[in-house]
């Protein structure tokens, strides 16, 4: 039996979702709650894993929006064999490669929901993600998105807080790891757009909430993701203009780090090459002004811009990070890539 055949299986165990509860007809509502968004190409290697964690939601009122960017392994046949036992996943695929960025902004405008959620085809929900998410942002209107603790993890679905020997952002406590630097940042829930925008544009790179769960309405507000290779705290920052954050303190959501992920792009080519535009400029400067140009067109008050615009200034000015800024720019290594020196230090 093939990986897809084992996790359907699994899905109909006593243990799961029964099979007549698998045969999911009409489960959602006409206009879902929740939508999530899967972009995707070559992803066969943990693509059934990923679906399976999704499936298994104990909130089932969603719609699973597949696009294919032009995949040329078994990704279209796996998630079609999903899709005949589960009308809520919808299959798109793309006559052609439209970059990873447009594929991620090409779910967005296919989405019903008053909320929603980038799923990557390699990251695993534990089965309270999408109820734990949703409670939050239902009480508080506020909020702009909503994450829960994360994790990182390998190939085969062990954790890396154990395996890496020495991290940056890893937190320690005695000695001892005890999680990796994430959300929730400085400010997350302060009523100042300025105090939130500082708090994303200097707290931790990991932008693992960019896979939590978004308030539409306000999303839809910025300009998506901008096709620039660390796009996602772009458009966090651009979002924490317009609402607060709410997090869940369970660990919920696991990302999967490994040779072939985006996050493991280790060259500034290549990682013009994953979103799909080649960069006119350096790519930190190209962030910089996509930073500039999210506060100058927000709504907020002149003042409100002034203060963000001296947190830009603040992050060019991190002099501590400038000896690793111009070696990789000396050497053609990319921005951010911690996904990549997460597996160096293991």
């Amino acid at each position: 039996m093939d990986q897809t055949g084992i996790y359907l299986t699994e899905l109909q165990s006593p243990n799961g979702l029964t099979e007549d509860s698998l045969k999911l007809k009409g489960l959602c509502s006409v206009v879902p709650l929740v939508s999530i968004g899967m972009p995707v190409f070559n992803g066969e290697e943990f693509l059934a894993e990923s679906l399976a964690s999704l499936l298994a939601q104990t909130y089932r009122d969603f719609e699973l929006i597949v696009s294919d960017n032009g995949s040329t392994d078994q990704t279209v046949a796996i998630v079609e064999a999903f899709a005949k036992h589960d009308d809520r996943i919808r299959l798109v695929k793309q006559e052609s490669n439209i970059g990873a960025v447009g594929n991620f902004n090409f779910l967005i405008f296919e989405s019903h929901g008053k909320y929603f959620k980038w799923a990557a085809a390699d990251d695993l929900c534990e089965p309270t993600f999408l109820e734990e998410c949703v409670s939050k942002l239902e009480s508080d209107e506020s909020a702009a998105w909503c994450h829960t603790d994360s994790d990182k993890i390998d190939s085969n679905g062990d954790s890396l807080l154990h395996q890496v020997k020495s991290n940056p952002e890893v937190v320690y406590e005695n000695g001892k790891p005890i999680g990796w630097e994430a959300p929730p940042r400085k400010h997350f829930n302060s009523d100042s757009p300025a105090k939130r925008f500082s708090g994303v544009v200097l707290g931790t790179n990991w932008c693992v909430d960019s896979y939590g769960m978004f308030r539409m309405s306000l999303l839809r507000k910025t300009r998506l993701l901008p096709k620039i290779y660390g796009a996602e705290k772009i458009l966090i920052a651009e979002l924490s203009m317009y609402g607060t954050y709410c997090h869940v303190p369970k660990l919920l959501f696991s990302q999967r780090i490994h040779d072939a992920a985006s996050s493991a792009i280790k060259s500034s080519d290549k990682q013009s090459d994953y979103v799909g535009q080649k960069m006119r400029y350096s790519t930190r400067l190209t962030i910089l002004w996509a930073h500039i140009w999210s506060i100058v067109r927000s709504n907020i008050s002149m003042q409100a811009k002034a203060k963000c615009l001296i947190a830009v200034l603040r992050y060019v000015f991190q002099i501590s990070k400038w000896k690793r800024v111009i070696g990789s720019m000396i050497t053609g290594r990319g921005v951010g890539g911690g996904g990549a020196r997460t597996l160096e230090s293991t």
